[in-house]
């Protein structure tokens, strides 16, 4: 083979390759980000209540119509599975999260709660129940902000009483189960009027999370010693999604019972409130 002969086959399979590179189509996968926050949460630097590691349950609505977990990792959320735009999409879509201390949410966007589930209070997994929605446009990071859609009342005890401490707080006549829609921004109540026992969180101090509502609980007060103290608002009280509640309740010897008390707002020590309307 004559050297002139080499070089025009090298240039033949030259010419050869660059043919074919043109027919290869690059895809590239156009995934959606996310961030995660929990509004007026100012106790820590990073301005998120959720801890790295955590998980949250995020579901896309039309036209991805997806559901995928992210992972926290600061303020941002990372996923083993991503969510993705739809191909050419142009029309803006609404995501919906859930984060529930300790579990992954269900996927669906319409979550029936029960805060009374198998008949105790768990007021430590429900008082970190976050949810967030938010649409974005194709190609947007979507900046989720979570919030708390139920409320929360503290009741801070005062025990004049000589020789009896308090064994037991009774939080009577509320609600304890709803539908959250997250999408519409609605909670619908769904349960009858129920009554449990509040968490101790601290000395003299015990907690509950309930529905929001309009309600006028009762509070009755448990000594070692048997005794009952009641306590009663004067009116029915708004509980407003997302927010809490405090009430200072003083136990003293020959009482009127059911003496009055009333609750003052408060916040909520980890996060801000959720414009959820309340259904009835």
């Amino acid at each position: 083979m004559t050297f002139l002969r080499k070089i025009a086959l090298w240039a033949l399979a030259a010419a050869a390759l660059c043919s074919c590179s043109k027919k290869v189509t690059v895809i590239t996968v156009d995934e959606v980000f996310f961030t995660a926050s929990v509004k007026a949460y100012n106790t820590k630097a990073s301005g998120s209540a959720l801890a790295d590691g955590e998980q949250v349950r995020i579901m896309a609505g039309s036209p991805i119509d997806a559901t995928a977990v992210g992972t926290v990792l600061g303020r941002d959320l990372t996923f083993d599975v991503p969510l993705n735009w739809t191909r050419g999409q142009k029309a803006s879509t609404t995501f919906a999260a859930v984060y529930q201390a300790g579990k992954v949410a269900d996927a669906a966007a319409s979550l029936s709660y029960d805060l009374l589930s198998g008949g105790r209070h768990d007021y430590y997994s429900h008082d970190s129940f976050l949810a967030a929605v938010r649409t974005a446009a194709p190609h947007e990071t979507v900046n989720l902000e979570f919030g708390h859609p139920f409320s929360k009342i503290v009741l801070n005890i005062q025990n004049n009483l000589s020789g009896e401490t308090v064994t037991k707080v009774t939080v009577r006549d509320v609600v304890m189960k709803g539908t959250v829609d997250l999408n519409a921004g609605k909670l619908r109540l769904t349960g009858p009027r129920e009554s449990f026992e509040a968490v101790n969180v601290s000395i003299g101090s015990y907690a509950a999370v309930v529905m929001p509502q309009t309600a006028a609980p009762l509070i009755s007060i448990t000594t070692n010693k048997g005794s009952v103290y009641n306590f009663a608002l004067d009116a029915p009280f708004v509980f407003e999604p997302g927010c809490a509640y405090s009430a200072d309740i003083t136990l003293s010897a020959g009482q009127f019972t059911p003496a009055t008390f009333t609750f003052t707002a408060s916040s909520w020590e980890d996060g801000g409130t959720l414009n959820y309307e309340p259904v009835e």
